[in-house]
């Protein structure tokens, strides 16, 4: 195998070598076509042989020979800018095609030249180093030399249009790749930012808001001075469970109740998990007796829905505690005041929602 990139085995970097190919092989057949044109028989009998080369790379394409590929088509390039420019001078603009070696280099070597990416980047240095003492011996040699075929100003202009046409496609190739790039990491990086905010927000077994944030929904209300309601709930006999059915099971019914609580609020009520199986909603500009009928709601809901775990009808219930918010308590008051709603509850044989 010539090739220690695992990703370039992918269908998508196999096809982009066999589009690159196909590209080289319609520039040398048009080339082919000017040199014929221009009876510069020297370039014709070159291009037929990098017409072949091209083709044949086809084959090694199939073959995952990537490796012999670049090495082919990249001492194809630089021997073919050097006889051109030697062929038909330098102001025919062969030499400037020189310039999209760079390129090719980038978009080529990438886990083919070896597996080390240190040594990756010496042999890049190397290979463009090739490049630049070519084109500098091309231009020397058309500038002590006369150019073996005299060309018509016509021609010539055809051709460095031909070569500036080549070398703007290529480098707009680069920008755009450069830009896919740049877009790629931005929306990973923003993935990545979502993911690290869903982190530091949310519970990760029930995706309820976590403490933290339940804390700072509070709090951003006690210093608005918003009107707020508080249910604090839990699952009834939640220890029995998990010595009974396991704590596997006991994970199971918390995320069920999650579900059913997020289903049955309003989108502006915070449910956040307080601890354990203790979850506390937050109700902004709720009155006492709209977060009673909510609890009571919750409630018989939570009764209502089957929780199945492993083809056992398991029955789940909870308790639910309800105080409103007075401007004058503090986070914690308020968290022990529903607290000790919830406890009377469970003291009066739970399944029960208790106000103050």
């Amino acid at each position: 195998m010539d090739i220690h990139d695992e990703d370039a085995l992918t269908p998508s970097f196999r096809n982009n070598q066999y589009i690159t190919n196909t590209l080289l092989l319609i520039i040398h057949i048009i080339l082919f076509f000017l040199f014929l044109y221009s009876n510069v028989y020297f370039m014709i009998i070159a291009n037929i042989g990098s017409i072949l080369l091209y083709i044949s790379n086809f084959y090694f394409i199939k073959k995952n020979k990537f490796l012999l590929v670049f090495r082919l088509t990249y001492f194809e390039i630089l021997i073919h800018l050097i006889v051109a420019t030697i062929a038909v001078g330098s102001n025919s603009g062969f030499v400037m095609f020189g310039t999209v070696l760079p390129c090719y280099l980038f978009f080529t070597t990438k886990g083919i030249l070896l597996e080390s990416e240190k040594e990756n980047i010496e042999n890049t240095f190397v290979y463009q180093l090739l490049s630049t003492f070519g084109m500098i011996f091309a231009v020397c040699w058309s500038f002590r030399r006369d150019a073996m075929y005299e060309i018509s100003d016509e021609m010539r202009l055809a051709f460095q249009i031909f070569v500036i046409l080549l070398i703007t496609c290529v480098f707009s190739c680069v920008m755009g790749y450069y830009l896919k790039q740049i877009q790629f990491f931005e929306f990973q990086l923003i993935a990545q930012k979502n993911k690290f905010v869903k982190m530091s927000r949310y519970d990760a077994l029930t995706g309820l808001h976590n403490r933290r944030s339940t804390e700072e929904y509070f709090e951003k209300a006690l210093m608005k001075k918003t009107k707020f309601s508080v249910i604090m709930c839990d699952i009834d006999d939640f220890k029995h469970i998990n010595d009974t059915y396991g704590h596997l099971c006991g994970d199971q019914a918390l995320m069920h109740i999650s579900h059913i609580l997020k289903s049955y609020v309003c989108k502006k009520d915070i449910v956040g998990r307080w601890g354990g199986e203790e979850i506390l909603i937050f109700l902004p500009e709720c009155s006492l007796e709209q977060a009673q009928i909510t609890a009571e709601r919750l409630r018989s809901k939570v009764m209502q829905e089957k929780f199945i775990y492993e083809g056992m009808e398991i029955p789940l219930t909870m308790t639910f505690g309800v105080t409103k918010a007075r401007k004058e308590q503090s986070l914690n008051e308020i968290v022990k005041q529903v607290d000790d709603y919830l406890y009377k509850g469970k003291e009066a044989g739970k399944n029960c929602v208790v106000i103050e």
